[in-house]
């Protein structure tokens, strides 16, 4: 499990997010850069990216290592995961449904922390559930799942 002090680094040393290797090396982010998520606009695209750079720098700070990203493993995750979204009517249920048990806790209470602590960012509802989701299926598909 990546504890919240190494995300607390990741966020606070400047350094780590200036000189991450996420772009070339993570695998992940041309999906995320895709038409796939043309739907989100310019600041939540951003948002997205961001959030799972900073996901991507922990894994490197904690495991010494970058995070072995399988797309297959991504897209089983991402299913999964819209499954649950999509069987429950409210995102409060579906989010303590993601959080039931889950060993990366400290990796998704900060994807959601910056998805409420960022309302002048203007997130519409669905791009944050989008963003979360998305993070989270990244954090799977690196971490072996929930």
């Amino acid at each position: 499990m990546i504890p919240e002090k190494i995300i607390d680094q990741v966020l606070e040393d400047d350094h780590i997010m200036e000189n991450s290797t996420f772009y070339d090396n993570s695998g992940v982010a041309p999906y995320l850069m895709s038409e796939a998520f043309d739907v989100l606009s310019q600041v939540e695209q951003k948002s997205l990216v961001f959030v799972c750079d900073v996901i991507y720098n922990a894994h490197i700070l904690s495991y010494h290592q970058e995070p072995h990203y399988d797309m297959d493993q991504m897209t089983l995750a991402e299913e999964k995961n819209w499954q649950i979204r999509e069987s429950n009517k409210n995102w409060d249920t579906t989010k303590d449904l993601f959080f039931d048990n889950y060993k990366e806790e400290d990796l998704l209470a900060f994807v959601e922390d910056y998805l409420s602590d960022n309302e002048d960012a203007k997130l519409t509802e669905i791009g944050s559930e989008m963003i979360f989701i998305t993070a989270k299926s990244y954090i799977d598909s690196i971490s072996g799942g929930a």
